[in-house]
């Protein structure tokens, strides 16, 4: 699907009702893919249709939005664990680390890992790795953050 027919598909899924009904149907942004800067722009409930349809690149952009504080709460904690499961890396939760999507100052959701929908992402990778590097959102551990930085250039990412 082209990427500027994304958006508008999505808000006509949610507003029809099609949209997800968050665990009991399929999401109907599932068939959609999109580009990288349309989901910078995705609302919360369509970017929470895909998180649960375990997108990647959804839960890379929902780790951004909680590391920034955009459109929720400032959660290093969960966007560490967000960046990890779009990069396809298992994290145990600590009591401290529950992933969360917010809206409006309420928590919607807290989702279990599950099976990716995608290729992970070596954006989130490289990222996770600097959370490593300077101990934001999880405990500090260069050796561990110098490893997926290594891995995610090898893997093709390269911060701009």
């Amino acid at each position: 699907m082209r990427a500027a027919a994304v958006a508008p598909a999505l808000a006509l899924a949610l507003i029809s009702g099609t949209g997800c009904a968050h665990g009991t149907v399929r999401c109907a942004a599932a068939d959609l893919t999109p580009s990288p800067a349309e989901m910078a722009r995705i609302d919360l409930p369509a970017l929470r249709c895909l998180v649960e349809d375990d997108r990647p690149s959804a839960m890379l952009e929902l780790a951004k939005r909680l590391e920034a504080g955009r459109d929720m709460p400032v959660d290093l904690a969960a966007a560490a664990y967000w960046y990890g499961r779009a990069a396809g890396i298992v994290q145990p939760l600590g009591p401290n680390s529950v992933p969360t999507i917010w809206a409006n100052g309420r928590l919607l959701t807290a989702l279990a890992p599950a099976e990716l929908r995608g290729v992970p992402s070596a954006e989130a990778r490289y990222r996770l790795g600097q959370m490593y590097l300077d101990g934001r959102g999880v405990k500090r551990d260069p050796a561990r953050g110098a490893r997926l930085i290594e891995t995610a250039r090898a893997r093709g990412y390269s911060p701009r």
